[in-house]
């Protein structure tokens, strides 16, 4: 399920995947001119992408037009973007924001399970994408597990709406959407590089625009819960 605005899923179809596309492959060409994994050329993506002042000004826009709770969180130093999630089933705090603590009380329960929509913005050109995340929770041995569980696009029915508006606000801040269906694809034409030995797979599209990792790789952390 990875469809058009008006049904259950999200993205583009028709004259507009095509659209996107052809940004696609002008990026590419213009970013990688080397078409290899790992060497972006930096003078042609510098200015060019989204400032992490305009992602975190998005943040607190969407806040408010959503009517939910929203973080922005910088990228890993390998990546080439920076994230808001917003938070749709669930409640502040949330489990995001848990994660980043050094302990935990164990009053915060046995599990816990929250749903959040994540922009990556890119810094290579004008673009985002939108991912459904799960944020999953477990005390086990004293320690809390919190896993973040990312998905290859938006499935659930229940983020729908939100989907919806965070997909207009994305538009109206002059950044093109990018369906994920469309980048999570192979890069044909562009080497790996190393990245087969890093991840163990071939780099899709979103790995040369946006983050290194597979998409729906799982990111896992571990917090001692201390008693009270």
């Amino acid at each position: 399920m990875s469809g058009c605005t008006d049904c259950t899923a999200l993205g583009g179809c028709g004259t507009r995947k095509d659209e996107q596309a052809r940004l696609i492959d002008e990026i590419m060409r213009t970013v990688y001119p080397t078409r290899r994994w790992g060497e972006p050329d930096d003078g042609a993506r510098h200015g060019r992408g989204v400032t992490p002042r305009e992602a975190m000004h998005f943040a607190r826009q969407a806040s408010v037009v959503l009517e939910a709770p929203t973080y922005y969180r910088e990228g890993s130093d390998a990546g080439l973007c920076d994230y808001v999630y917003v938070l749709c089933v669930g409640r502040p705090p949330g489990l995001l924001e848990l994660r980043e603590a050094d302990s935990l009380g164990c009053e915060c329960g046995q599990w816990a399970l929250e749903r959040y929509l994540r922009v990556a913005f890119s810094s290579v050109a004008r673009i985002a994408a939108v991912q459904e995340v799960a944020f999953e929770m477990k005390l086990a041995d004293d320690q809390y597990i919190i896993q973040e569980k990312p998905r290859g696009g938006i499935y659930d029915p229940v983020l729908l709406r939100r989907a919806q508006a965070l997909l207009g606000l994305i538009v109206e801040s002059k950044v093109a959407y990018l369906d994920f269906g469309l980048i999570a694809r192979p890069a044909h034409g562009f080497a790996p590089g190393d990245y087969f030995d890093r991840y163990g797979q071939p780099p899709g599209l979103v790995n040369f625009m946006f983050y290194p990792e597979p998409p729906s790789a799982i990111q896992v952390d571990v917090i001692p819960c201390v008693a009270a």
